[in-house]
This record gives structure tokens, C-alpha cells and sequence, in this order.
């Protein structure tokens, strides 16, 4: 039976494990998708870390058919340019009948061409050039504005470029975006705005022949390698014939565009963005070999995509369930076994995709947050279990259901298969060690009479674990608020007055008067027993086989008892204003108790008595009880009833009166 019920409690924290770790991903899920629909593919750092830890792992690939002609630092110097100025466009014109003549495919510039140069002469001299390659050259246009998260706003008129230029070659907007975190991962196209120029790669891509639909979808860069995979040629020498092989363009496609820059300082300047391998490396990727990769993933066909929004929700989902179940059963060390294994398997099949298919999804929202969040709770649920008291003989303790400022209660399965509830006192929650023995004083008293009135709720068995610092006792199970007796650990709800006070609102006449008829005798039993309650209310009234009981007895005390008690406090509203130090205390807790049991009111509104119970078909008995609960909650302790049983005697007076009265409409 115990092994029973501690395989059922392992399930149930399972199946919470489960549904919180896929909760967990879920929300990752809809945050990053949120984020993607709003401002362009706006990824949490998760999001990119998976992806930039996938670049980093993926082995560098041989790039034979582009070609790089650097603007940097060393041909700044050897052709007397500056960096802070215009490239002589005279050069530019030298470099594309150099380059095209000894076998170029294409030449595609990253400069943007956006101001004229100061000798007309010198733009007339490009643009003759441009006309010689006969729509072999790709320029970049620029715009006035570009928004940093990848959208751009605005209309065809933001486009710059020099008119003379655009009329004799094809051209495309040269401007990367950049993800919040500075980075570059995606393809710069722009599905969502108002711009009909493409970007520069794409019409590289359309001038080399290569057609692609569906530019509306989202493409992630493979970058090849570390910078200068690409290879690079100074631009300098690429103006001279003898100074690099004779096919070194020949059928290459040579981009063109501004290299690392060094200062006088030190410091470096120039078309320089941070990629995936930037956050392992610390180097950065020219703009012109990002232009060139971009184009490079058009024409190979090798670009980047993310698991579908769908399929990335059922995978959350599905690892959810498999590792906030699977973890929350076994103990801490196999399950640290199994999240480290299941933290590699995941990495692998992140690993794998990504090698094969080139498909990539957030695997550390998986890795890196659903997994040691299902670690984390199944160590939390272990913790739970074995905290335990398990020195409770021949019981296994099912679940708590109900907590106090001592101790809780605990719904326990004996050695052959009865329900029972057992209360659980600690040491540790009392200030000192006085209180704590006065309390299991108080049940030591109780425990001998309990039994002997169905009114008082029946203590089974009292016991005591020093080394573990508590008692407790067991008592009779109360009924479940729906099913009664057939008790289901899982939906157990104890049946309280409380309970019942809250589902229907009130009780009828004649049930709050046998209520009250059945509660002042087990009062009246507890008096004559030299002992005090201290705690009436409703929610410590239980019902037991239908029968209602005086529980809760942690307060019980005899009426001998040092007034100074510290636990002798009951509960605001109900505690008489004398204190709960006699017998007419309880009385009038009672008397609160019934009043929100008639009424259905607070007891804060007492004595109000409500307009509908004073019109109603019982309204007579209503308004009779309700005097004798007057007299049980006066304020002085002189004009209260002075026992239980004086209560008790009213309450018979009325119900015989109330039977005559029955017999007679009879």
C-alpha cells in the first residue's frame, strides 16, 4: 500500500512537471514569435545563442568562385586615397576594364554611389566604363533611412543613387539588418515594406541568372568561416597585370568594397559587422564578404532556415512532456543523469539537423531552460517527499490538506487501505519549547474523551518523535465535500461547515437548528470534561458521516489553564471579548459560527439579521433562533448564556415548538 501510494504521488508531480516544462518552451515560443512579427525576426538571446553556437561548430567550406578586392588600409596608402574621402572613381573605372578583361563573370561593387564626384569628368569616366561591361557590374544604391531591427519604412524616393549610374547598370540597396543584439544572421530582404528595390545580392543573384521565389520568407546567412575565407586581393594590385596570376578572375565573381581600416591609434574602422562567430572570436566580417556570402548562399542554395513556427511549438511541447515527466520520477542522481543525457541528445540532434538540412531552432530554450527547469522540479518534488514525516506507523501520508502556523494535516492511507487524517505539530514553529508541551498537553487531554461523543472528532492514536522534533495525531478522516465517504486522495476535498456555508449560502431553518443542537452537546461534553475549545468557526467544523464534529483541536485547553497561555488566541470575530479563557468563550464562538451558518454573513455584520430571512416561509423560526443566538454572543459574559448546556436548553425549547407548530398545520 505505501509503495502504491508513493508511485501515485511520483505520477502526479510527473504529470505537473510535465505540463509546466511545456508550458515553459510554449511561452519561449510565442515571446520569440511575438517578437518576430513585430519587429523582424527580433529573436530572444536564447534564440541567438543557438543559432551562433551552430555557426561556430559548422567546419569552414572552400569558397573557389568570388573573389575579393579589398579597399584597406595598404592600398589606401600605395594609391594615395583617404580614408575620410571619395574613392577616385577613375580608379574604379581602371578596375573593371582590368578585371572584366582578364575573365571577371561579374563585378559587383559595396559602394554606394550616392554623391557625385566633384570633376564630372571623372563620373562620365566610370559610367563609359559601366556601359563597356555591359550589364556585367552590380552598383549599390543607399537609403536616407534604414532601421536597425531589418524593417524599413518609407518609400521608393528614400532610394540614392547617382541617375547617370542607374542608367547604365543594375544596382541594389547595399544596407545589412542588423538584429537588436548588432549582429548579422538574416538575408537583408524586407518582405514588409513599402521599398521595391531589391537588395544588392539579390540582383547580383538575378544578373547572374539565378531565379528564387517566395523573397517574402525569412533566410539565415551560413557564413563559410572566419573572415577572409573569402580570399582577399589588395585592390592595388589587382590594377596591376604582373602582380597576381593571370586567372586569378578568370570566371570569378569579384566584389569590391572597403576592408579593416587601422588609425594612427590603433583603432579600426570600416564597413565591419559582428556575425555568429564574432560572440567566440571577437573578429568581425567586412561588409563586402557578408555581401559576398549572401550572394554566395543564393547561388549555391545553401542559406539557412529555422524550424517552422508550428513545428517549433510541438517540439517544445513534446520535450516538455518527455523530460518533465521522465525527470520527475526517478530519484536526484538518475535524474541528473538523464538531463545531462537528455541535454546531449538534444545538442546532437541540433547538431545533426543543422549539418543535413541546414535547419536551425532555439535547441537551448530546450537545453538551457526546459531541462534544468524539469531537473529543478523534480529535485523540488523529491525534496517535497521526503520531507515527509515518515515516522507515522503503519500510515503513508498521501498529500497535505490543510496548513497552519504549527503544522499541517495530512490525508494518510493506514495498513489496510482506510483513509485517515493525521496532524503533524512542529517543534521548530513555536518560540519556545513551553507552548509546544502545553499543545500536546492539551491533546493528551482531549485524546481520552474524544471518542466518547459523536459531536467531538474521534482521536485514533497520539504520538511523538523527539529526534525528528514534532507529534502528532490521528484522527477520523472527514467526508469529501462531493463524494462523501468514497474518498479519492487526488480530489479530495475535507467537507467543512465553511465549505458548505460557501456552496449554498445559508441553511435552512431546521438544519441550522439541528446544527445547533448537535454542536452544543459536544460543547457541553468538552465542558463537563473540564476543557475549553478556544477555536470555533465554521471552517473547523467537520462532517464526519454526515455528522457534524468539533475539529481542529489544537487550541483545546483545560479551563484551569494559566490565562497567559501565548496559544491560547483564537480567531478575530469569533473570540469573545473577555478573551477565550471560559467556558462562555466558546459559547460564543459558537453563537458566530451559527449566526454565519443562518445568515450566510459574515460575522463582522452581527447582529444584522437580513430583510429576506425576516419574510421568508421560515422566517418565524429564523427570527426565534436568531434571539438565542443574541443572548449566546452578548458581549458581557454576565448576559450570555453561561454554558453550552443553558444554549442547549433553548435550542430543544424551540425545536419543540417548532414540531407542535408542524403537527398543527398538519
Amino acid at each position: 500500500m505505501k509503495r502504491a501510494a508513493e508511485i501515485a504521488s511520483r505520477q502526479r508531480a510527473a504529470v505537473w512537471g510535465a505540463v509546466l516544462t511545456a508550458l515553459l518552451g510554449l511561452a519561449f515560443w510565442v515571446a520569440a514569435t511575438f517578437d518576430e512579427k513585430v519587429a523582424g525576426a527580433n529573436l530572444k538571446p536564447l534564440h541567438y545563442r543557438s543559432f551562433d553556437t551552430l555557426a561556430l561548430v559548422r567546419p569552414s567550406i572552400s569558397i573557389t568562385n568570388v573573389i575579393i578586392v579589398a579597399m584597406d588600409e595598404e592600398s589606401h596608402r600605395e594609391l594615395s586615397q583617404r580614408p575620410e574621402k571619395l574613392w577616385d572613381r577613375s580608379l574604379h573605372a581602371q578596375l573593371l576594364d582590368t578585371v572584366l578583361a582578364r575573365g571577371a563573370r561579374a563585378v559587383v561593387f559595396d559602394i554606394a554611389f550616392a554623391d557625385p564626384w566633384p570633376d564630372p569628368k571623372v563620373d562620365e569616366l566610370f559610367a563609359s566604363a559601366l556601359q563597356r561591361a555591359s550589364g556585367k557590374v552590380i552598383l549599390a544604391g543607399s537609403l536616407r533611412h534604414f532601421e536597425e531591427l531589418g524593417e524599413i519604412g518609407g518609400s521608393r524616393e528614400e532610394l540614392q543613387l547617382i541617375e547617370r549610374f542607374a542608367s547604365v547598370a543594375p544596382w541594389g540597396i547595399v544596407e545589412l539588418p542588423k538584429d537588436p543584439d548588432g549582429a548579422l544572421r538574416r538575408h537583408p530582404e524586407y518582405p514588409r515594406t513599402q521599398i521595391t528595390q531589391t537588395h544588392l545580392a539579390w540582383k547580383a543573384a538575378e544578373v547572374l541568372g539565378v531565379t528564387l521565389a517566395d523573397r517574402g520568407r525569412y533566410r539565415w546567412i551560413n557564413y563559410y568561416g572566419s573572415p577572409h575565407t573569402i580570399r582577399h586581393v589588395h585592390y592595388y594590385q589587382a590594377l596591376q597585370t604582373s602582380a597576381l596570376p593571370p586567372d586569378v578572375f578568370s570566371n570569378r565573381i569579384v566584389f569590391v568594397g572597403r576592408s579593416q581600416m587601422v588609425t594612427s591609434r590603433g583603432a579600426t574602422q570600416g564597413d565591419e559587422y559582428a556575425t555568429p562567430l564574432t560572440r567566440w572570436t571577437g573578429y568581425r566580417h567586412s561588409g563586402v564578404e557578408i555581401q559576398a556570402t549572401v550572394l554566395l548562399n543564393l547561388l549555391r542554395g545553401d542559406w539557412l532556415e529555422k524550424l517552422p513556427g508550428l513545428a517549433e511549438a510541438v517540439l517544445f511541447v513534446v520535450c516538455g512532456i518527455v523530460f518533465g515527466f521522465g525527470l520527475a520520477l526517478p530519484r536526484p542522481l538518475p535524474a541528473l543523469g538523464g538531463a545531462a543525457a537528455g541535454g546531449a541528445v538534444v545538442c546532437a540532434g541540433a547538431f545533426a539537423l543543422f549539418a543535413s538540412q541546414r535547419i536551425w531552432f532555439p535547441w537551448l530554450v530546450v537545453a538551457g531552460v526546459q531541462i534544468p527547469f524539469a531537473l529543478a522540479w523534480s529535485l523540488f518534488s523529491y525534496v517535497q517527499r521526503v520531507s515527509r514525516p515518515r515516522l507515522i506507523p503503519d500510515h503513508t501520508l498521501l498529500r497535505a490538506i490543510g496548513r497552519g502556523a504549527y503544522g499541517e494535516v495530512w490525508l494518510a492511507q493506514d495498513a489496510i487501505g482506510g483513509f485517515r487524517a493525521v496532524k503533524i505539530i512542529h517543534r521548530k514553529r513555536f518560540p519556545t519549547a513551553e507552548p509546544f508541551e502545553r499543545e500536546f498537553q492539551g491533546m493528551t487531554n482531549f485524546a481520552p474523551i474524544s471518542r466518547s461523543h459523536p459531536g467531538l472528532v474521534h482521536i485514533l492514536h497520539v504520538g511523538r518523535n523527539e529526534l525528528g522534533g514534532y507529534f502528532y495525531y490521528i484522527m477520523e478522516a472527514a467526508d469529501d465535500e462531493t463524494s462523501g465517504q468514497r474518498i479519492h486522495p487526488d480530489r479530495y476535498r475535507p467537507k467543512t461547515l465553511a465549505g458548505e456555508i460557501a456552496r449554498l449560502g445559508r441553511l435552512p431553518a431546521r438544519d441550522c437548528l439541528q446544527l445547533a443542537l448537535d454542536l452544543t452537546s459536544a460543547l457541553e461534553h468538552l465542558h463537563k470534561h473540564q476543557l475549553l475549545h478556544r477555536d470555533l468557526k465554521p471552517a473547523n467544523i467537520i462532517f464526519v458521516n454526515g455528522q457534524p464534529k468539533l475539529a481542529d483541536i489544537g487550541l483545546v485547553t483545560t479551563m484551569t489553564a494559566d490565562a497567559r497561555d501565548a496559544t491560547r488566541i483564537g480567531t478575530s470575530g469569533f473570540l469573545a471579548p473577555e478573551g477565550a479563557a471560559m467556558a462562555a468563550a466558546d459559547v460564543y464562538a459558537l453563537g458566530k459560527t451559527l449566526y454565519q451558518a443562518a445568515t450566510g454573513s459574515e460575522c463582522a455584520r452581527f447582529p444584522e439579521f437580513p430583510e429576506d430571512l425576516a419574510t421568508g416561509q421560515d422566517s418565524g423560526a429564523f427570527l426565534r433562533l436568531h434571539e438565542i443566538l443574541l443572548t449566546a454572543c452578548e458581549t458581557d459574559p454576565a448576559d450570555r448564556y453561561a454554558s453550552a448546556a443553558a444554549m442547549r436548553a433553548d435550542l430543544l425549547a424551540l425545536q419543540a415548538a417548532l414540531d407542535k407548530t408542524a403537527t398543527r398545520t398538519a
